[in-house]
């Protein structure tokens, strides 16, 4: 559920996330790809986890997320960030 550590972990350009269901079960979601870049803007892709079998969305409690968090350096450019140009 600790989806800063898990993006420590993946080296900081993967989002990844979490969801507590009713019952106070956690589901993780798989570690996402890498961000896209579009117009010299870095971007997560969104990667929330599916519900438990049988369960609607309703029955979610609350989700975590985390964004990338550091910039992505390609030789000498380094990309600006932005968590509102999110694409799935």
């Amino acid at each position: 559920m600790d989806v800063l550590d898990k993006a420590r972990a993946n080296g900081g350009q993967k989002e990844e996330a979490s969801l507590v269901n009713i019952n106070g079960y956690v589901v993780e979601s798989v570690t996402g790809p890498d961000p896209t870049i579009k117009d010299n803007v870095q971007s997560p892709n969104k990667v929330l986890p599916s519900v438990f079998p049988n369960e609607k969305t309703t029955d979610v409690q609350a989700t975590i997320h985390s964004h990338t968090i550091k910039p992505l350096v390609d030789g000498d450019v380094d990309y600006s960030q932005s968590a509102e140009a999110s694409r799935q």
